[in-house]
């Protein structure tokens, strides 16, 4: 008798309960597959917390001076192959090198003479490297 009396009630709830549907919230063109409409507050401040921009493969500074002290020139670059010169350096800290890249720092102009290589290990703040760099190359590993 229970049981029966809950399986009626349980039937009587769902013949009366609404359908759940999204038209009220977004168009739907059905024929090419897309939906238009404002997207969740809680989407919008997750997409704009992530940069949606292509993000560097390096970002290092160059100084004049042996410590990474005084006023460095910062350099941000993308893509294999990136290439230049700079006016003779003497130390660097590099903030930012994505996996599976390199960068590699000449002696001389045009990536000549001595080169030193610098991979993701080496990244951060806290490190300073020292020598006499004149040019540099971004190059996948």
């Amino acid at each position: 008798m229970k049981f029966t009396y809950i399986t009626s009630a349980l039937l009587a709830a769902l013949a009366t309960a609404a359908p759940l549907t999204n038209e009220d919230k977004f168009a739907v063109d059905y024929a090419g597959g897309n939906v238009t409409g404002e997207a969740a507050p809680e989407l919008i401040s997750s997409v704009s917390a992530r940069s949606l921009q292509k993000r560097a493969n390096i970002q290092f500074v160059v100084y004049d001076s042996n410590n990474c002290g005084g006023n460095g020139l910062v350099i941000t670059a993308t893509g294999s192959g990136t290439k230049g010169d700079f006016p003779t350096k003497h130390s660097v800290r590099i903030l930012q090198l994505t996996n599976g890249w390199h960068l590699s720092l000449y002696t001389g102009l045009q990536q000549s003479g001595v080169l030193t290589r610098f991979f993701a290990t080496e990244v951060g703040a806290d490190k300073c490297f020292v020598g006499s760099w004149q040019s540099y190359g971004l190059f996948s590993s």
